[in-house]
């Protein structure tokens, strides 16, 4: 295998990866009977992983397996009814939050994950918040350690695998606001067509669903690696036709954070001058972050009009890797991709 064909072959690898996850999180989202491990060791022979790659699937089988399990405990200690919603969603927001219980609450099983809605929404920027625990990963210790705390009811970092949503009221509001922002549209932005063909017109049950399928992504990350990483809410968005929101977001987001660390820098040669130099390392990989991520829309915008490609497919390689490396993988694929179709064409005019 020559240099050339090694890339190619670790490129393959990439998507494959992404691909596994994406059937791992799509079977178990629709299927209550899966065992996210048995069902992981199938797709790690299915795609013909790397050692690296099957380790990591393992890893992220065996969390999800967690992550099932406690749910389960919940469903079984608060009822569930048959519409999945749980008996009691009052007791069962207090084991996972403590604090006082919000008033008009339902909750209800997503399988790997507890959605609540809420009667009183307060959150006036955000359509949905999904929970991450900043100090603990319970997912990460055997679920023995866990149901054990849940049932001490002791503090916990279950919350990682729950969302909230407001209520239908406000669904039928952010829908109509929907509405009005799509017939502004110029008639000819390519988005205004695009929306009439595949998505129809906003309802409040079409709009509560996508921000489901947003909050559960951020519980699938949640899943696939306990502490966030670069990227947030890029795979949250991109699954919704290739929308590339997120990835600003994301961008503005770790932009505050570079900036807090270069003051802290600042800071610490003036107090802390041992930190010095583990400050300069972080900020020299955040900034080489932010500019591929910079770079990344362009790129992003001809993988995701390649014909076949799925954007909730590609949004996993977004879960598992940074910018730094992720985004000039991209370019090479496509490179890649270019180079091969060139050749072919030269061959073809032979």
């Amino acid at each position: 295998m020559n240099k050339q064909e090694k890339k190619a072959y670790l490129i393959g690898k990439m998507y494959d990866g992404a691909q596994a996850l994406y059937d791992l999180f799509k079977a178990i989202k629709t299927d209550r009977e899966v065992d996210p491990r048995e069902l992981g060791l199938e797709l790690e022979r299915r795609y013909d992983l790397t050692p690296r790659q099957g380790w990591a699937l393992q890893d992220i089988s065996l969390r999800a397996a967690r992550a099932i399990g406690i749910v389960r405990y919940l469903e079984h200690r608060f009822g569930l009814n048959e519409d999945e919603t749980f008996r009691n969603p009052g007791r069962l927001h207090h084991l996972l939050f403590k604090g006082k219980t919000p008033k008009k609450l339902e909750a209800r099983s997503y399988n790997f994950g507890v959605g609540f809605t809420r009667g009183v929404w307060t959150q006036k920027d955000a359509r949905g918040v999904a929970y991450n625990s900043h100090f603990s990963d319970q997912l990460a210790v055997p679920l023995n350690e866990t149901f054990s705390r849940l049932e001490d009811n002791m503090k916990n970092a279950a919350r990682a695998i729950a969302f909230s949503i407001p209520h239908d009221n406000k669904m039928e509001a952010y829908a109509k606001a929907e509405v009005k922002r799509r017939k502004a549209l110029d008639p000819r932005n390519p988005e205004k067509l695009t929306l009439a063909i595949f998505k129809g017109r906003p309802t409040a049950e079409s709009v509560r669903q996508e921000v489901i399928n947003h909050e559960l992504r951020h519980v699938i990350d949640s899943i696939i690696n306990g502490r966030r990483g670069f990227f947030v809410e890029t795979q949250a968005y991109m699954p919704d036709m290739g929308n590339l929101a997120g990835l600003n977001r994301d961008i503005e987001r770790k932009k505050i954070h570079l900036a807090k660390l270069e003051g802290y820098e600042l800071q610490c040669r003036v107090s802390k001058p041992r930190e010095v130099d583990k400050v300069v390392a972080a900020i020299a990989r955040l900034r080489e972050d932010v500019y591929q991520a910079e770079q990344a829309e362009k790129v992003l915008r001809k993988l995701l009009t390649r014909r076949g490609t799925d954007p909730e497919v590609v949004s996993y390689l977004f879960s598992t890797q940074d910018p730094r490396t992720l985004i000039p993988r991209i370019k090479e694929s496509l490179d890649l991709e270019q180079t091969v179709e060139a050749g072919a064409e030269t061959q073809n005019e032979r």
